[in-house]
Order: C-alpha cells, then sequence, then structure tokens
C-alpha cells in the first residue's frame, strides 16, 4: 500500500487535528476505494487523544474535517476498502476499545468536499 497521509499521520501523532484532518482531506482527494468504517464524528480533542492511543499507531486511523451543525468536528474512519467484504473483515478486526466507545459501521467513501 502506498503511504497515504504521510504527513498527516505525524501531524495527527503531534496532536495538531486541524491540520492533520486537512492534510487527510488532501491525500485521500482522489482516493477511488468505495468502502470505508465511520468510526465516529469526534467534537472534542481527547475523544481523538483516546482514539489515536486505541489505534496504537494503526495507519488505517484517520481524521477529516466535518461540520457538525457549525461545530469544526472531525470525521474519524478506518481505512478504505476495495469492497464491502474487506471493509466488514475489517470491521471485525476494529479494536474493542471503538466498538464499546463508538458504533462504526462499514460506509460508503465519500471522498472530502464530494457532494
Amino acid at each position: 500500500a502506498s503511504d497515504k497521509g504521510g504527513s498527516a499521520r505525524e501531524l495527527l501523532a503531534a496532536g495538531r487535528f486541524p491540520e492533520a484532518a486537512r492534510a487527510y482531506a488532501a491525500a485521500l482527494r482522489n482516493e477511488t476505494s468505495p468502502f470505508t468504517i465511520d468510526v465516529e464524528v469526534a467534537c472534542q480533542p481527547e475523544t481523538l487523544v483516546k482514539g489515536l492511543t486505541a489505534a496504537g499507531g494503526d495507519s488505517r486511523f484517520m481524521v477529516l474535517p466535518y461540520n457538525l451543525k457549525g461545530r469544526d468536528c472531525y470525521r474519524v474512519i478506518w481505512g478504505l476498502y476495495p469492497d464491502r467484504s474487506s471493509a466488514e473483515t475489517a470491521l471485525a478486526s476494529l479494536p474493542d476499545f471503538f466498538k464499546q466507545h463508538a458504533s462504526p459501521r462499514v460506509a460508503s467513501w465519500k471522498r472530502p468536499g464530494a457532494p
């Protein structure tokens, strides 16, 4: 796999969430994989810190800008997948933390900024 969002990952690890979200959005702009796992929408930095810790450095943990009723939040996703069955397999192997604290689900990938 190519290193999509390498610098975004570094920003995320440094706790620079707004820059990380923009960097992921730019890195994934031309992504064509049709599925992802929507983990949660996070509006508090602490939520992202906990998620990042639970992900244990897994590169599938990504954040994208998300506007929730005028608030700057983040759409937390877990990887991009070529088909639904790959996404379902990844969903089943998601760290328990996310299953206990969020409602992750397989979702259609919509590129950042796409309608």
